[in-house]
């Protein structure tokens, strides 16, 4: 994948060439609100899994095929994919489909960037969805022994402690 070596040459990728994003989960719609606020559009969602339009900013989705036939290999890609190894196995696809690294990012290779645009946490709190975040640390919390002495703070706000 690409390293980019300054905040403008991300951004003046994404201004000759379309960006999108591979992955239109949780962590690719975060990662559309974000960029737009920063003036950055995202042409469209890339996903093996579903087509259409995200729920968020209903902004469309289509399969690796159809991002290989519509574009032919002249976009810029960001991969927004937590999990490392399927993070690792859409690279692999990209570059078999005849991408080439330099039009490839990971998505912490673009927070890397962010980190260069002095963006803060609450731009961040603002795009993340903090019921999903609530309901995803109230299971870790209860998979804590009461004998454990641990403290789960999972109300992200509301406060609720499990201790």
């Amino acid at each position: 994948m690409r390293k980019a070596k300054s905040l403008d040459e991300f951004f003046s990728a994404c201004e000759v060439s379309p960006c999108t994003i591979f992955g239109a989960a949780k962590l690719g719609e975060k990662l559309n609100v974000i960029l737009k606020k920063k003036d950055v559009t995202i042409d469209c969602f890339i996903d093996n899994y579903k087509t259409g339009q995200t729920k968020a900013t209903g902004t469309k989705i289509i399969s690796a095929t159809q991002m290989a036939e519509y574009y032919q290999c002249k976009n810029i890609v960001i991969i927004a994919v937590v999990d490392s190894q399927k993070a690792q196995a859409v690279l692999f696809q990209l570059l078999e489909m005849g991408y080439k690294k330099e039009q490839i990012y990971s998505v912490s290779e673009v927070n890397d960037i962010m980190a260069g645009m002095n963006f803060s946490f609450r731009d961040w709190g603002d795009a993340y969805d903090w019921e999903y975040g609530r309901e995803r640390v109230r299971k870790i919390a209860e998979w804590i022994d009461e004998q454990d002495l641990s403290v789960v703070d999972y109300g992200a706000g509301d406060m609720f402690l499990r201790t």
